[in-house]
């Protein structure tokens, strides 16, 4: 479990099998702005959770405050990299607080804790949440046809 400090009764508590519904639903909710965009079924997510768990340098959270399930964020170690991907504010009412800011900044915390390695994410070029992750320290390091690649640079 990771504390968010400075926000009471918030954390990113690793995913159960109590969250696959959520994260399917999520996920489905807004597909158009990920790579996959076929709609995933039950069957599938559990087929995903269960290779999930099988990767030892795989990290998905469930965002939390006060015991409620808002969104999720995942990184994970691919070739000498971290790899941030999944970041959705599933329950909108959560946001426009900077609570899913506050979850990416400790997420990046906890991979760089873990081993310092550069830390990027890929976005697709129609995603409205471009501009979120310009605002919020990542830069763009390659563009593709259809999406771009970020890299995290620290605010000194």
């Amino acid at each position: 479990m990771l504390k968010v400090e400075g926000v009471s009764g918030f954390l990113l508590r690793p995913i159960t099998t109590k969250d696959l519904e959520n994260l399917r639903h999520w996920k489905n909710e807004h597909r158009e702005f990920f790579f996959h965009k076929d709609k995933i079924s039950s069957e599938q997510q559990r087929k995903w959770f269960d290779e999930y768990q099988k990767r030892p340098h795989d990290f998905m959270f469930i965002t939390e405050l006060y015991g409620q399930a808002f969104g999720c964020l995942g990184i994970r170690k691919l070739d000498n990299i971290w790899d941030m991907y999944n970041v959705i504010l599933g329950k909108k009412e959560f946001g426009k607080q900077g609570m899913m800011r506050k979850a990416i900044m400790v997420l990046i915390a906890f991979a760089l804790s873990t081993e310092k390695l550069p830390i990027t994410l890929r976005v697709l070029k129609q995603n409205p949440h471009l501009s979120y992750h310009l605002r919020n320290g990542f830069v763009i390091s390659e563009e593709y046809p259809d999406h771009y690649k970020m890299i995290f640079q620290p605010r000194e």
